[in-house]
């Protein structure tokens, strides 16, 4: 590996200990007050996810581990709380940045760490752009640990943990300007080999993030290839994903970027891989509905099903394009489903009342927009206000 490669992965873990245990979430409101919200909207899972960083503030691991759970449990493609849950045990135990990277986690710990692995896979699947608010908790570097940065190791060192901190704080053309100069440091332009995974994911999301699609379609291409040839991976960066996974991401930037027909091959290739990545069905659903393809939306939503069939997201998906389609009988059918798979998620009765009223069945129709306007948040004001709008109609 590359000097520079040892060294980012070296200081990883330099400036987390009491630092990160001080970090704190910037919340609207007290502990108290998004206790009484979530109270009030049960079904919200936004407002799970909020008491649970005010949780996260207040150092009660146990409730914001249950309430990140509850947030999925009610919503299951909510990416956020996915990053959260990836992130929730470096927060309670700041030392397993070191043990996961010198493969000497606690025994007590692996199980856990396993599971984080898989909830930071699972937020990537379902939203590639996902927010990193978490991230930023648990690594917060000051000005003089960058500073330090830079005179042992370097200006591009610091660049790189720069750059780390603002793509945390949601800053993408910052982030993008400092990953780009530690490329350029380096003569990533000529010599691509002298720069680890980890600098080439974080530049590729930053670029995607302010569009810059080219320099990001170059970084997910060679992380697909150097995740093919084990030779070439950064054997010290410890990295949950794995090559289809990053082909995905690969295949969602082209989607991104325009390059619809590569972006196909892309995922179907992801499929012949994993036919269980439902995520690559969701987008190829997304794709074809674009492109009023419905025939084969609808096949590709039927997919995405059959791959996870415990997702009530994805029966939701299948019953709008079943409705757009013309096929109000098999939308009824399966928005019922949806709402006897995640009874406390509202919106299933929201478009089950629509299609409902549509044929004509207007008790059918009375009943679910009773049973919205019962389950939703406050969030749903929109829709709420739509649905009783509905209501008034069918009395």
């Amino acid at each position: 590996m590359h000097r520079f490669g040892v060294v980012v992965v070296s200081v990883l873990g330099l400036g987390l200990g009491a630092g990160a245990a001080q970090a704190q979430f910037r919340l609207p409101m007290k502990l108290e007050e998004l206790e009484r919200r979530v109270h009030a909207d049960s079904n919200d899972p936004a407002a799970h996810f909020n008491v649970a960083l005010a949780y996260w503030n207040a150092k009660r691991w146990q409730d914001a581990d249950k309430s990140l759970r509850t947030a999925i449990l009610l919503d299951p493609r909510f990416a956020p709380a996915y990053v959260a849950l990836n992130y929730l045990p470096y927060a309670q135990r700041p030392s397993l940045w070191n043990e996961v990277r010198e493969n000497r986690v606690p025994n007590e710990w692996k199980a856990r760490m396993e599971e984080s692995d898989q909830f930071f896979r699972h937020a990537y699947m379902i939203d590639p752009f996902v927010e990193l608010r978490s991230g930023d908790v648990v690594q917060p570097r000051s000005s003089a640990y960058l500073e330090e940065l830079e005179m042992f190791y370097g200006e591009y060192v610091r660049d790189y943990f720069d750059g780390l901190d603002q793509f945390f704080q949601a800053r993408y053309q910052d982030a993008y300007d400092r990953f780009t100069r530690v490329i350029n440091s380096l003569d990533g332009d000529r010599h691509p080999e002298r720069i680890p995974n980890n600098v080439f994911w974080w530049h590729g999301l930053a670029s995607a993030r302010v569009e810059k699609w080219p320099d990001a379609i170059a970084d997910f291409d060679k992380l697909v290839d150097r995740s093919l040839e084990p030779t070439k991976r950064d054997s010290l960066v410890h990295f949950p994903l794995r090559t289809n996974e990053f082909r995905y991401i690969l295949a969602y930037v082209k989607q991104r970027s325009g390059a619809v027909n590569e972006a196909i091959d892309l995922y179907r290739e992801v499929l012949t891989n994993d036919i269980g990545v439902y995520m690559a069905h969701v987008r190829l659903a997304e794709i074809y509905e674009t492109a009023q393809m419905l025939p084969q939306a609808i096949n590709s939503r039927r997919n995405a099903v059959n791959a996870n069939p415990d997702d009530e997201s994805l029966l939701l998906d299948l019953g709008k394009t079943l409705a757009l389609a013309g096929q109000p009988q098999e939308a009824v059918k399966t928005l019922r489903q949806a709402t006897s798979v995640n009874p406390r998620d509202p919106r299933p009765s929201f478009y089950l009342g629509i299609v409902l009223e549509q044929m004509g069945q207007k008790d059918d129709a009375r009943a679910a927009f009773t049973q919205f306007t019962a389950l939703a948040p406050s969030r749903y004001d929109r829709q709420i206000t739509i649905a009783k709008q509905h209501l008034a109609t069918l009395q």
